[in-house]
């Protein structure tokens, strides 16, 4: 069994057509500055979850599913045309898997945020430099 539509794109790809259409739509109904929200991990029997995320179309913000941080590349393509976008880690096992020590959860948790910052193949920097900024408690 799929949890995806039949017809719809597959793989990374799906994640832009998916970005895009939101933008189309929150524009379309009267939403001038969109905001995307990949969210990670993505649980679909969760209800808080649903909870959550389920009113956020009414404020012009469009939740996307983010199965893996791999695919935040798909991002870089409405970051370009100026959309805004913004990241909702639950958790951070998947930044973090491998790390041993607090030292290693640092450098993997740096090489992560600056990957959001712009130095890998962002357009433009998704924290920091155009008022964005790393939130966690």
């Amino acid at each position: 069994m799929s949890l995806y539509l039949r017809g719809r794109i597959a793989g990374g790809d799906r994640l832009i057509s998916d970005a895009l259409q939101a933008v189309q739509y929150l524009e379309a109904k009267g939403h001038e500055r969109p905001v995307l929200m990949p969210y990670n991990p993505v649980a679909r029997i969760n209800s808080y979850s649903a909870l959550l995320y389920a009113r956020l179309w009414d404020y012009g913000i469009a939740p996307l599913p983010l199965m893996s941080f791999a695919d935040l590349d798909a991002m870089r393509h409405p970051l370009a045309l100026g959309t805004r976008v913004v990241l909702h880690m639950q958790w951070t096992m998947e930044v973090l898997r491998g790390a041993q020590t607090e030292a290693e959860a640092k450098d993997l948790a740096g090489e992560f945020v600056a990957r959001l910052d712009g130095h890998d193949s962002y357009p433009q920097p998704w924290h920091g430099r155009r008022g964005g900024a790393v939130v966690h408690d």
